[in-house]
């Protein structure tokens, strides 16, 4: 099982670590533990998140299920053996999911890892 590297982007994550504080850090590892596993073994499942590109890579997105708080969606790319998470937010139905995060690049179209 290929090991990666996550990071995450603080202007798309901060509103779900600021609204679960006390849980960032199971929030963060159950994202790290559920990604990988899934780009590891069942890719079918990490569905693209936008036509549109982040430095170059293609954007996906995926479910994550959480104990004790509400389930969350993100969107991340994926750069050799980084993974880097650009937004989280626990609006899991796909349609708004995908609204959201178009707008959330065209306001942040200057997204540098």
């Amino acid at each position: 099982m290929k090991k990666y590297q996550f990071t995450f982007y603080e202007k798309g994550c901060k509103k779900i670590f600021k609204t679960y504080k006390h849980q960032e850090k199971t929030i963060k590892d159950n994202i790290i533990q559920q990604v990988s596993n899934l780009v590891n073994n069942d890719f079918n499942r990490i569905k693209p998140a936008s036509k549109r590109r982040i430095n170059n890579f293609p954007l996906y997105e995926c479910r994550v299920n959480l104990p004790k708080i509400p389930d969350i969606r993100n969107a991340f790319f994926i750069n050799q053996d980084k993974i880097n998470v650009i937004y989280i937010t626990n609006n899991i139905t796909k349609a708004d999911f995908t609204a959201e995060i178009e707008k959330f690049i065209d306001t942040h179209s200057n997204i540098k890892f």
